[in-house]
């Protein structure tokens, strides 16, 4: 069915379970985790089950549901994506780091204030920093750690605490690259709708596994048929711009996003 450089996966189910696994646990976050609940996706199982031709079995209509979940999941990743701040604003705070680096150095220079660049009475436990240890590779700091007082408020450094000295400088010079690595970058022309693209994978993992019929680009097959009732049903909107659409399913039948794998020439 996929030619000479692709092959099917041997556990077809469980790879299409562990595929969309991330947008259904995704999906069940409560609403301070993930902005709206899932769609429920059951009363539409059916149509697209009889759209593709695949026999209306428990076990097509649960991954079926589970590739509309990843779809739908992935569409609310890429859409949050977007809204991302405007580049003004990285502009501005990037004028503001480097103009404090600057008063910083100036500081530096008078003997009263030449370690302004460094605190040195920092303790793990008062929520400035969090260390990760034990193999661990990414720990969240305290989102709101308590007020930190003012400096004529006698800070008592528990017993057997650890002490840590942090290099402001170099703070703000990891503050500016991870600035430079989150602002929007400029796209340029002709670059593949990232929410078109997953949809349709998930889609073509689906119908690979369950349906007997060859994927195909024709405009009235089972297939091209099948993806956009699929994209409707996991966004919520309708495919308006079907050149992208078809551009997607294109790709998807000649190189497969999901549940193949890719065999070396």
């Amino acid at each position: 069915m996929f030619g000479s450089n692709y092959k099917t996966t041997n556990q077809a189910v469980p790879k299409l379970s562990a595929a969309s696994s991330n947008g259904a646990s995704l999906a069940s976050q409560g609403a301070g985790e993930w902005p709206m609940p899932a769609p429920d996706f059951r009363p539409y199982i059916e149509k697209l089950l009889g759209l593709a031709g695949i026999a209306n079995t428990p076990d097509a209509r649960d991954a079926l549901d589970r590739c509309l979940q990843g779809a739908w999941c992935s569409s609310q990743l890429a859409d949050l994506h977007r809204k991302s701040a405007p580049p003004e604003l990285f502009k501005q705070l990037k004028t503001s780091i480097k103009k404090t680096q600057q008063l910083l150095r100036q500081l530096g220079a008078f003997p009263p204030t030449e370690d302004i660049k460094f605190d040195m009475l920092c303790y793990l436990e008062e929520g400035t920093i969090t260390v990760a240890a034990n193999g661990v590779s990414y720990v969240i700091p305290l989102r709101d750690p308590p007020p930190l007082g003012s400096y004529l408020d006698f800070e008592v450094i528990p017993a057997g605490a650890t002490r840590a000295t942090i290099n402001r400088q170099r703070v703000l010079d990891r503050l500016l690259r991870d600035l430079d690595r989150s602002k929007p970058k400029r796209k340029r022309g002709g670059q593949r709708n990232a929410i078109y693209q997953a949809v349709v994978g998930f889609a073509g993992l689906f119908f690979r596994e369950y349906s007997s019929a060859k994927l195909t680009t024709y405009p009235g097959g089972e297939f091209v048929s099948f993806c956009k009732l699929f994209y409707e049903i996991a966004t919520g909107a309708s495919p308006l711009d079907d050149y992208v659409l078809d551009t997607q399913i294109r790709a998807e039948v000649k190189s497969p996003r999901l549940g193949v794998e890719k065999i070396k020439s």
